[in-house]
């Protein structure tokens, strides 16, 4: 039995020397953190007013004044995107234009055109020149040529003018009275 004892003592005394053995230490550390991609949007078409959040269920109402449309009849509004000041990357915009039906639609999409461009700033959407070939059908998506990139913080904005018209001829009289909705939705990726 003192066998055991002194055995387990001598046990003991190995594990303190152990124990005992020096250390050293180094530590880096760092902070993770997500960025910020936010949108903001106007219809005033100089942009010098009314930027705001319009979400889906409060978007900003378009001034394309088209709620008495006749055939051969153009109607243009503005809307002009940026990243919000706390925004901290930039992205890419895609436009999408889409009919909101009502119960008194009817056939009038079968003869509405419309024509989305991407624009300078300073250009004026009411008295730009539509080449024809740039009015489409209105069941079909946006075809917008370059990149819509917006910077981060309010670095710069992106201006669209969107155009619609009845078309000038065959229109039926059945159409007259005839109302759709029209919502233009700009989505934005982040860089």
């Amino acid at each position: 039995m003192a066998a055991v004892l002194a055995g387990g003592l001598v046990l003991g005394v190995g594990a303190a020397t152990t124990l005992a053995a020096w250390t050293s230490s180094q530590y880096a550390q760092s902070s993770v953190g997500t960025s910020i991609f936010a949108l903001e949007s106007t219809v005033d078409a100089t942009g010098s007013t009314g930027w705001a959040d319009y979400p889906q269920g409060a978007a900003a109402q378009l001034n394309l004044d088209a709620a008495a449309l006749s055939p051969g009849v153009r109607k243009t509004a503005s809307f002009l995107v940026r990243t919000t000041s706390a925004s901290t990357v930039g992205g890419t915009l895609v436009p999408k234009l889409a009919l909101v039906p009502t119960s008194k639609t009817g056939s009038l999409p079968s003869y509405l055109q419309y024509s989305l461009e991407s624009v300078s700033t300073g250009t004026s959407c009411a008295s730009r020149t539509i080449a024809s070939g740039a009015w489409r059908a209105m069941d079909t998506d946006p075809v917008i040529t370059g990149n819509q990139q917006v910077q981060a913080a309010r670095g710069n904005l992106v201006k669209y003018c969107l155009d619609l018209r009845m078309v000038a001829d065959n229109v039926p009289s059945s159409v007259q009275g005839a109302t759709v909705g029209l919502t233009l939705t700009v989505t934005g990726s982040s860089e």
